[in-house]
This record gives structure tokens, sequence and C-alpha cells, in this order.
């Protein structure tokens, strides 16, 4: 009713209505913890590793390489991906099913996007967010969240584990 989200609201220390911000000027937003910056392999005094998620750390990441896994991964099939398969073979190593035919389950093509999920779903469908650096749960509406995820430059890493979508379109 203020015209604040959810994911916003815990940003703000002071609030201030439109009506009040005219006598004592604008909401006061919570300052931010001091972190690395952002590109920086370290800290002035070097002791800070570099910040994940930065662009450094995403281009350390991608020069390294990393031993294959397929000695562990198990590759059935979709037909092979039983019950009884689960049991023999349990689920405490990764499984990679390359081929859906026989998973007796519809996958939505490897082109389908966020933005066919909010066409599909629609965009005022209210969904659960994390605030990946408050590890705080908050609500977003899907449409708000596409624009987030589209967007080229985020403050904030945003993720969604999961999204019912029984009783949408």
């Amino acid at each position: 009713c203020v015209g604040v989200e959810e994911d916003m609201a815990a940003e703000i220390d002071l609030y201030h209505c439109p009506n009040c911000e005219k006598a004592h000027g604008p909401s006061v937003m919570k300052r931010r913890k001091s972190w690395p910056k952002p590109d920086s392999l370290y800290t002035v005094d070097r002791t800070q590793p570099v910040q994940t998620g930065s662009q450094i750390f995403i281009k350390e990441l991608r020069s390294r390489t990393f031993p294959s896994a397929d000695e562990v991964i198990l590759k059935p099939t979709g037909y092979q991906l039983t019950v009884d398969y689960l049991e023999e073979n349990s689920f405490s190593v990764p499984i990679l099913v390359a081929k859906k035919d026989g998973l007796g389950m519809t996958v939505p093509s490897s082109s389908f996007t966020v933005n066919d999920v909010e066409r599909c779903v629609g965009s005022e469908k209210i969904i659960d967010v994390i605030d990946v650096a408050r590890q705080a749960d908050c609500k977003m509406k899907l449409g708000d969240f596409v624009k987030y995820y589209n967007s080229g430059s985020r403050e904030k890493v945003l993720n969604v584990i999961s999204l019912e979508f029984s009783d949408t379109r």
C-alpha cells in the first residue's frame, strides 16, 4: 500500500511516505556492510580474498580447469531410471539423464527461457525469492523478477529455488 516492494523494504532504515518526504526528506536506506571492492583481488591490507561473484572471481573461475566428473556421474537412460535403479544405486552421486525419453514426464525444450515462464505463468504471480546477501526470503511478482533477471546490472543477487505453477494459466 506504500509503494515499496518487499525485497526493497529490508533495505530501508527510516521510511517517509510521499507526504512526509516534503517535511522530513526522503527515506533513509540502511548502510551496506563494507564488502571488498567487487573487482579487486584483495582489500588494501591484502587479507581478504576476492569477493564471490565479482568479475575477477568469475574470470578466475572460468580460467581454471577441473577434473572430469565422468568417473562419478551415473548416466542411466530415461527408461533405466526407475525406483529399482535408485534403490540399487542410491542417490549418493549425481545422476545425468541425457535423453528424457522414458522418464514419463514432460520437460520444456532447452530453449525455454525465464521470459517463457512469465508468459506461461503470468507476470502477476507472486513468487518466493531469496536475497542471497541477506539470506532472507521475500515475495516478488514474477514480472519484477524477470525484469531483474534480464537486467544487465544487478545490485543484488536474487535466487528462485522453485516455482509452483499449478492453478496458473
